[in-house]
C-alpha cells in the first residue's frame, strides 16, 4: 500500500494511487486464487479507500470487515 513502509514518499496521499493498488493486488488474487471468496478487512483510512474502491467494484468481494476507531 502506497505510504507505508518502504515505499512511504513526502508527496500529498493520492486517492487514485492507493485504490490502483488495491486493483494491482485483486488482479494477483483473481489469477493465481480464482476459486476463493475474497473477504476484506480494512481500518480507518483504509476503510476508506476500500469504499472508494468497492463503488466502481460492486461484485469483487464475498464479506467486507470495516473498522474506525
Amino acid at each position: 500500500m502506497p505510504y507505508h513502509g518502504e515505499s512511504y514518499n513526502d508527496k500529498p496521499i493520492a486517492l487514485t494511487e492507493c485504490i490502483d493498488s488495491i486493483s494491482v493486488i485483486n488482479e494477483y488474487i483473481n489469477k493465481n486464487f480464482k476459486y476463493s471468496k475474497k473477504v476484506y478487512f480494512a481500518t480507518s483510512f483504509g476503510a476508506f479507500i476500500l469504499l472508494n474502491y468497492l463503488q466502481n467494484n460492486i461484485d469483487d468481494y464475498y464479506k467486507i470487515i470495516l473498522r474506525a476507531p
